[in-house]
């Protein structure tokens, strides 16, 4: 599935795009339309823009038993709207129910206390 697609002629492969500050201005090869396109990061499961960045450690199997060690760090969006743990990844899912509690022993409940304080 195309990210971004002319909202005139639904091209997806003959785009021309030029950086404005927040927003692309995209140009159409096609049916030459011109268009903006937000970089705004939404969630893929519910197109919410209500997004916290949250950093979770890479961890490789150090061959000790049970232990791991951090290896890096990555960058992931926790959607507030849905929960979706990376809700920038094509195959995000919603966490459904009380999401906010299931969350809280993975180590994001700084980020939610935070959020719910906004």
């Amino acid at each position: 599935m195309a990210e971004v697609v002319c909202p005139a002629c639904g091209e997806d492969d003959d785009l021309r795009g030029e950086r404005r500050g927040d927003a692309v201005a995209v140009t159409c090869g096609s049916c030459d339309t011109a268009f903006d396109r937000d970089l705004t990061p939404r969630c893929t499961a519910c197109g919410s823009d209500e997004l916290v960045p949250v950093s979770a450690n890479l961890l490789e199997d150090a061959g000790r038993g049970d232990m791991t060690t951090p290896t890096g760090i990555v960058r992931r969006w926790l959607c507030w709207s849905c929960g979706a743990p990376d809700a920038t990844s094509p195959g995000a899912i919603p966490a459904g129910g009380d999401w906010r509690t299931q969350r809280a022993d993975l180590g994001l409940s700084r980020h939610l206390r935070t959020r719910e304080e906004d």
